[in-house]
């Protein structure tokens, strides 16, 4: 194999073609470029268990000069040789390669993957990597793909076949990313549809096909839509301008979303591809064809919404979000806070739990005390629900370590579901950016690679909306590929390469009006939302007349904690170390005041009406003593805070006739009383804190048991993979040695009819000389039945005089030596028997083969044969006997003394020699054209001996035949001279 593919390469190299790049600076674009080293489709094939019956018949159509060049990735065994070059070389004329590293790439050949290596292409040549055994499941068709589509671009080709698992899911989302073609087989035609049934639920595949049907769709496909085109040439043109805004106008009122929003070289060439797809040669034809399949409708929706995501995708960016922007974040807010994050442009959710995943890890680690709340969303109401479900395939073991798979993940069936505690961190939600108004009050927003597709215009709306939402201080991510534009001066740089900002201003420019798109391109953008100048002046003077005329309060929830304070309350609020830590009412005010407070608090609450105390003695910061009234009264509800109570402090003696008017009391009882409470209140709360350290201590037993679980769990679904993946190799396996066994069994039955056919007696004895197999002929000379088979060859009897066969082939076994013996058989035929040894593949001695061929009627020909000849020896004419050439072939001794010439001169010689210069050349080829018509001939030859003297001869020939040649009609000359 290794001069094959040594040869394969030599012959290559002059067939590398020089380096392309995709015209134009553009990148925003997302055009993925066309590799330097590829310009000829490149079909990657996904097989695995049931793969080889779908490969068979895939190739079995495939043309052999389309130029496509057809690479194969398979979960093979590491512990048995492949034999799939075998195998499919019956089914294609195309050569089939085993792979070898840097092997290049070539048009109209199919490629395989070896055992024990994971494939990727590079500046088009193979290069094999060892596989990882210690990260299972191995997924060396998602490592392919992904690679090719990197690779070749638009002339990448993802195929899945039957298997199971979900290996070859994240490799087709490669590949359409880069504006490749997807096809995947039927379930139903699918041996095994886990494979299938997973490439199918992403919504991506261009086909679905049984595996016959694939080939010529590719041939048609790269017809309708070649190199060239996929590479730049466009099939709408400036003309079909209003076709196309009549298919996006399609697509917005099928699923409300305006894609005249995103750039417009984006939207002509996914649509060009769907044509493509659907043959339609321009875009009002595929206009029709829109309006009569609403299938199409739902097809180009998601082909315009392709989402390229996956868990941690860039992992150096997640270093920096878990590094620097993560604990700013929880630095920034106290306990018992909500930490709110947005991940706009969600798709199916990846990057929503991974966010949520490093969240909940940061919260653990500083024993963090508050809600964690992450808003994902995105147009697509399809993503969002499986967003939702929270279940992914087992592909994505390649992008989350093992130890958050089992902290975060569970298995069901053949993939992960994300855990209850993550899921219930993140809300996803339907929503258009360009549209819908965004969310407040956000700590970190994510919106990768998604203002690419848009136009600029709608761009610098969606980041106002984005600046809108955030908080002083707080972060913004995005792609690698995007800028802020105008809005840099509102936002300070974190990480220039992954694109993190900071929010470093106040000022809001929120633009709140729709962009309306028009069909030239142009954009009306609204101006930002100002306060008028009326309305900061009436704001200046509310907060002026509460300062001077609105008496000191505070705003108490219901938790007691203190959430707004109005007016100067510093005389009445307790200001040593530590007070402020914990903002309840009872501990902030002074001693004299929590009393009173606290119980006007209560009664409020309970009553919801007003509660005014009159006349409470209380000490100032400079320990003067002074008289102040409490009014306490119920507000509005508020959705976060609950019930809220407003208590202000009056110096004065105002009092109101609405309100429940008491003057409090300070009497030695009272306070001995409130003593009371206090201590028990005191012993109550010790008990509770002893139970709440008992349920600690059983919390922390549960946690290390689940721990325990968890840890057993991840054992046992690695040892579930494990078997999966042993299970998936020796299917393929199997499917090899079936494919080989039924191979093996028509050559067998091929080699039975031959031996049947020429009446050649076998019989086969292994090493003991027990019979293996015969052939029906070798009945005459042994009694031996079907059912003998596994009977020693000494239990059966034989028709043979005088030979003992079981001695003969013991001392054949022994001596390794052939024996051949001519035997009577007691019906009175002659036999010619052959006994030798015979081996196996690997050399070794397997046992003895007999063979018996009848030669009776060979030996009594010959016999025939010999009787003539004596004949003719003894007999006084001279005879002559010519072969099927024209010479001489026997003479007997009569008539080598008649023309003076010895036996031995004349065999072999040109019967012309003897004749005399007036006989004619050709006397012999008419003698000969004579036997042909009448069988026999007479007249006189005029010959001459070797002395010269002349021999007239009165002759005549008759036809004989050879033993060999008795069917075959040729005519052997006889002349005999009287």
């Amino acid at each position: 194999m290794g001069d094959q593919a040594a040869a394969h390469q030599r012959n290559l190299r002059c067939a590398r073609t020089p380096s392309r790049t995709t015209p134009g600076p553009d990148m925003t674009d997302a055009v993925v470029p066309l590799a330097p080293s590829i310009s000829f489709p490149v079909i990657a094939i996904g097989a695995s268990a049931g793969g080889l019956e779908a490969l068979e018949l895939f190739f079995g159509h495939a043309p052999t000069d389309a130029g496509f060049t057809y690479v194969v990735v398979q979960h093979l065994s590491p512990d048995h040789k492949s034999l799939m070059v075998e195998l499919l070389s019956k089914h294609t004329t195309m050569p089939v390669l085993r792979i070898e590293d840097s092997m290049p790439l070539a048009a109209d050949h199919v490629y395989l993957i070896p055992p024990k290596r994971n494939l990727m292409v590079s500046q088009g040549l193979f290069r094999l990597v060892a596989q990882d055994h210690g990260h299972l499941p191995n997924l060396p068709i998602d490592q392919f793909m992904a690679s090719l589509a990197e690779e070749a671009g638009p002339l990448a080709v993802g195929v899945v076949l039957s298997g199971t698992g979900s290996d070859g899911t994240r490799g087709i989302r490669a590949i359409k990313d880069a504006g490749g073609t997807v096809l995947v087989q039927d379930s139903a035609s699918a041996r095994f549809d886990g494979m299938p049934r997973s490439a199918i639920a992403t919504g991506l595949a261009d086909f679905v096909l049984s595996p016959e049907q694939m080939p010529q769709e590719l041939v048609r496909f790269f017809k309708q839509a070649n190199a060239e085109q996929l590479g730049g040439t466009r099939l709408i043109q400036a003309r079909d301008g209003e076709d196309l805004d009549k298919v996006l106008e399609v697509i917005r009122v099928a699923v409300g979303i305006d894609f005249s929003l995103y750039k417009r070289a984006t939207v002509v060439r996914r649509v060009e591809r769907r044509m493509s797809v659907n043959q339609c040669a321009d875009a009002a034809a595929y206009l029709a064809f829109l309006l009569a399949n609403s299938r199409e409708v739902s097809v180009l929706h998601k082909e315009l919404l392709i989402g390229v995501t996956r868990f941690f995708r860039d992992p150096d960016a997640w270093e920096i979000i878990t590094g620097k922007v993560i604990p700013d974040i929880f630095t920034k807010h106290k306990p018992g806070e909500q930490i709110r994050c947005w991940v706009a442009g969600c798709s199916t959710g990846e990057e929503a739990y991974s966010l949520a995943i490093v969240l909940a890890e940061a919260s653990e680690r500083i024993n963090w005390q508050g809600e964690l709340k992450i808003f994902a969303t995105d147009v697509d109401r399809d993503a969002i629900e499986r967003a939702s479900a929270g279940d992914y395939p087992e592909s994505i073991v390649a992008d989350v370590s093992a130890e958050r798979l089992g902290r975060y993940f569970t298995r069901v069936g053949d993939g992960f579901r994300v855990t209850k505690k993550i899921r219930d961190l993140v809300v996803f939600a339907p929503h258009n950016i360009t549209r819908d108004p965004p969310f407040y009050r956000i700590d970190l927003i994510t919106c990768r690679n998604l203002l690419i597709y848009l136009q600029p215009a709608v761009q610098k709306k969606v980041l106002s909306l984005f600046h809108f939402a955030l908080n002083r201080d707080s972060y913004m991510w995005l792609g690698s590929s995007e800028s802020l534009g105008d809005l840099d001066r509102v936002f300070q740089v974190l990480d220039t390469k992954w694109k993190v900002w900071t929010n470093r201003s106040d000022v809001r420019t929120y633009l709140s009006e729709n962009i309306t798109m028009r069909s030239s391109g142009e954009t009306r953008m609204p101006l930002p939302v100002r306060i008028p100048a009326e309305e900061r002046i009436a704001q200046q003077i509310q907060t002026r007349l509460v300062d001077h005329f609105v008496p000191p309060g505070l705003v108490v929830d219901e938790q007691g904690l203190v959430v707004h304070v109005t007016g100067d309350v510093r005389q009445w609020i307790d200001l040593s170390p530590g007070s402020l830590a914990n903002p309840n009412i009872s501990r902030l005010l002074t001693p004299n005041l929590a009393l009173p407070v606290s119980t006007a608090v209560a009664r409020v609450r309970k009553d919801r009406t007003e509660v005014f105390y009159r006349d409470i003695e209380v000490r100032d910061r400079d320990e003067a003593v002074k008289r102040v009234s409490l009014r306490v009264m119920p507000l509005m509800q508020n959705r976060q805070s609950g019930d809220l109570v407003l208590v202000t402090f009056i110096t004065s003696d105002a009092t109101s006739d609405s309100s429940t008017i008491t003057t409090a009391d300070h009497t030695g009882q009272t306070a001995e009383r409130m003593h009371d409470m206090e201590v028990e209140l005191q012993h109550t709360r010790e008990s509770l804190q002893a139970a709440i350290e008992e349920l600690e201590t059983t919390n922390e037993e549960l946690q290390a048991t689940n721990e325990e679980l968890l840890a057993a769990n991840e054992e046992l679904q690695s040892t579930n993979e494990e078997l999966q993946s042993v299970n998936e190799e020796l299917f393929t396996v199997n499917a090899e040695y079936q494919a080989k066994i039924a191979e093996l069994t028509e050559l067998n039955h091929d080699i039975d009819t031959y031996l049947s056919g020429t009446q050649v007696g076998a019989i086969y004895l292994d090493r003991t000389l027990t019979i293996r197999k015969f052939t029906p002929a070798v009945a005459t000379q042994i009694n031996v039945m079907d059912r003998d088979i596994g009977r020693p060859l000494s239990h059966i009897s034989h028709n043979l005089e005088g030979f003992d066969l079981v001695a003969e082939a013991m001392d054949v076994l022994q001596t390794e030596k052939m024996v051949e013996r001519e035997l009577s058989g007691t019906n009175g035929n002659r036999y010619i028997a052959k006994l030798m040894a015979y081996r196996g593949a690997a050399g070794d001695l397997r046992g003895v083969v007999i063979t018996f061929v009848d030669v009776t009627q060979i030996r009594k020909e010959v016999e025939e044969l010999r009787l003539a000849h004596r004949a003719l020896d003894e007999c006084d004419s001279a005879a002559m006997v010519l072969n099927e050439r024209g010479e001489v072939d026997w003479v007997n001794p009569r008539f080598a003394a008649l023309s003076g010439y010895e036996q031995r001169q004349l065999a072999g010689c040109n019967p012309r020699i003897l004749l005399d210069r007036s006989a004619p050349a050709d006397l012999f080829d008419s003698i000969r054209n004579a036997l042909g018509r009448t069988q026999t001939w007479s007249g006189m030859i005029r010959a001459v001996g070797r002395n010269g003297s002349a021999l007239p001869l009165q002759s005549f020939a008759i036809p004989l035949r050879t033993l060999r040649q008795a069917d075959s009609g040729t005519l052997i000359l006889a002349v005999v001279a009287a």
